[in-house]
């Protein structure tokens, strides 16, 4: 007898089996597919398939291998929940009318392909050896796989997922490989908080639709390979509408957002920083090992907050495009905020930079970026690197407008930080011009007595960086005391019984330095108003004495 056709039953406790269901129990214990699409009426009921997992169908020729369905409609509520089944379940291009429960069941594996509809899938719970196959699956209902345990791979590769609100809910899953989302259009979110992927998390050519919603939320989820947005074999990238949530989440290898257009940005974070603004890419303390790469054509309508993300490789947003969405103008400037996070490399050479970056308390080795695409604000406070680097030149006076651009109160450490790289690269010179401008930057802030001292310094050793202007100094009130005693020399009085021989020039730099005598200022005096300029010297020496010292001693500071 051919098993691929079904036994013709006449009477018997099975001869109410339509002729699907017939062919079904004639192969399965053969591994044969049974293939409904030359029958014509491909109607299969979810009891008879539940009685023949069971071992409730009379007739079988042995043990059943595998349960292979091509094209048959599944009439009915099939219901597996709990049960244990120790062969494959495949689907190929069914229709099932009702959502499958699987909640607790185990199985060897379970394959949804070709073709197959099902109006969501129930099995939380699920315990599956082998691996879950959903590829060319339309599902118009949530697919709800809640603490499932996969061994395998679960896949659900050229897809079409849909939810009312959520279309795949997997939080606490488990799946000891990867997890595909591959070419898929997937409408609703993805929720897969708290769960644990052996592999990699993959959406390449995916289109994930949830504007103005949450589409990815992954919080608190550990995947040990990555989650890879970029390109496919094809060249085609996901596309992402709404906003992708990775909260302390741990990514073993990296995530790769490269090339992916990131649109339709959730207005809604619970973050401070990003509250009321839309948001496109959430990562609050995510921990990656190797990169984080929104580069490569990358574009983002929204929103990026990595704030205290641990990156120990490279967080790159080279040619990364941040707009603004469709309004003219812009209602919400754009912004990536990675306030508190730290990276091996951080690169910043966009094509189209946010309004705001944000790199408050950042730590990172080596900074890449370039002036003509710096946004128009950049807060620097806190952050601290090791090296800078661009693709072009870079001078030290742009360097000056990039720690106060789009910032204008003194802020000490972004200057202290420049000033400590260019002194690590050997750019002594750039250093010194950097501590000038810092010492100038704060002067402006400071108010009173505090003001006028720091304008003498300024104007006597420029703040320490300058102290050739004491020289030139000493030289002009030094000319201006021998200009004026000079024509009155014969007026000069002595001051005791045999003083040395007047000197003009001699007495006017005795007055200036208070800290060694030339015998000059303690054996002549003048009565005359040439007095008075001889006390301006002598005020005037002890200033610049004054203002050196200071000079010195902050040279001896820095080391």
């Amino acid at each position: 007898m051919d098993l691929l056709q079904p036994r013709s039953t006449s009477d018997g406790p099975d001869a109410d089996l339509r002729p699907v269901e017939r062919l079904i129990r004639d192969v399965c214990t053969s591994r044969t597919p049974a293939d409904a699409t030359p029958i014509s009426d491909k109607t299969v009921r979810a009891d008879f398939l539940e009685r023949l997992v069971t071992g409730r169908i009379e007739g079988l020729a042995g043990d059943i291998r595998t349960i292979h369905i091509i094209g048959a409609t599944i009439e009915g509520e099939l219901v597996l929940a709990g049960l244990d089944i120790g062969y494959p379940l495949t689907f190929e291009s069914c229709v099932f009318l009702r959502a499958p429960r699987l909640d607790d069941a185990n199985l060897l594996s379970l394959s949804l392909t070709k073709g197959t509809a099902i109006p969501g899938l129930l099995a939380t719970g699920l315990r599956v050896r082998g691996s879950v196959s959903m590829v060319q699956v339309t599902s118009t209902d949530t697919i709800d796989l809640r603490y499932a345990q996969i061994d395998g791979v679960l896949h659900f590769r050229q897809s079409t997922l849909l939810g009312s609100t959520v279309a795949v809910l997997a939080s606490q899953m488990t799946v000891r490989s990867n997890v595909s989302f591959s070419k898929s259009v997937v409408t609703g979110q993805i929720r897969m908080i708290g769960a644990q992927i052996g592999g990699a998390a993959i959406f390449r050519g995916a289109d994930l639709r949830s504007p103005d919603d949450v589409c990815l939320q992954a919080e608190r989820t550990e995947i040990d390979e990555g989650i890879w947005f970029d390109a496919d074999a094809n060249r085609r990238a996901a596309t992402v509408e709404g906003r992708i949530v990775l909260d302390n989440a741990k990514v073993g290898g990296s995530v790769l957002l490269s090339g992916v257009a990131l649109t339709d940005p959730h207005r809604g974070s619970p973050r401070k920083r990003l509250a009321n603004r839309p948001t496109s890419l959430q990562a609050y303390g995510l921990r990656v090992t190797r990169d984080i790469r929104c580069d490569q054509g990358f574009r983002s309508d929204g929103a990026i907050g990595l704030c205290f993300a641990r990156v120990e490789g490279t967080i790159s947003f080279d040619t990364a495009k941040m707009t603004t969405g469709t309004e003219d103008p812009p209602t919400d400037p754009s912004l990536i905020d990675l306030s508190g996070a730290s990276a091996g490399t951080v690169e910043l050479d966009f094509a189209q930079p946010p309004a705001t970056l944000d790199l408050t308390n950042v730590s990172v080795l080596v900074v890449v970026d370039n002036p003509i695409t710096w946004p128009g604000a950049i807060v620097l406070d806190g952050f601290s690197y090791d090296r800078l680097s661009s693709p072009q030149p870079v001078s030290v006076h742009q360097r000056i407008t990039w720690l106060t651009r789009g910032d204008t109160n003194y802020r000490p450490q972004p200057y202290e930080q420049l000033i400590a790289a260019y002194r690590r690269a050997g750019q002594e010179h750039e250093a010194r011009i950097v501590g000038y401008r810092k010492q100038h930057a704060r002067a402006k802030e400071v108010r009173g007595v505090s003001r006028l001292w720091s304008g003498i310094l300024w104007a006597t050793v420029g703040y320490g960086y300058r102290t050739w202007l004491a020289s030139v100094w000493l030289i002009g009130l030094t000319l201006v005391g021998w200009s004026v005693f000079t024509p009155i020399r014969e007026s000069a009085i002595a001051a005791v019984e045999k003083p040395p021989r007047f000197h003009s020039l001699v007495y006017s730099v005795d007055l200036l330095i208070p800290v060694v005598s030339l015998g000059q200022d303690t054996t002549w005096r003048f009565d005359s108003g040439a007095r008075w300029v001889a006390w301006g010297l002598i005020l005037s020496g002890w200033v610049l004495t004054t203002a050196v010292a200071t000079a010195i001693a902050r040279v001896l500071r820095q080391g």
